[in-house]
């Protein structure tokens, strides 16, 4: 749950609009090395989004219920089948490249 933004009434806030839309353009480009990497994908998402939603937490910007209190495991587990599967459709829909044949 989003903390209360009295500039949006509904749906995500801009800054989480825009966090995704800048996550998912480095899919193709700056973590593009971690796509022959899988296993290393893996454990940036199995670890990275519960450290990223705790920060988040402590910043204040999303409240953690008490209902989500297996959610960092959740998470994890969800983020660490996400990435590397993210990198994966990147590399399968990029235009080919000029040289290449």
């Amino acid at each position: 749950m989003f903390a209360a933004d009295p500039v949006h009434a509904a749906g995500a806030p801009l800054w989480i609009a825009a966090l995704w839309a800048l996550f998912a353009t480095l899919q193709r480009h700056g973590l593009a090395w971690l796509a022959r990497r899988p296993a290393l994908a893996a454990l940036f998402g199995l670890v990275g989004s519960p450290l990223s939603y705790a920060a988040a937490e402590r910043l204040g910007a999303v409240e953690v219920h008490d209902a989500f209190a297996r959610g960092p495991l959740v998470l994890g587990v969800t983020w660490a089948a996400a990435v590397p599967a993210g990198l994966w459709l990147a590399q399968r829909t990029a235009a080919p490249s000029r040289g290449a044949k």
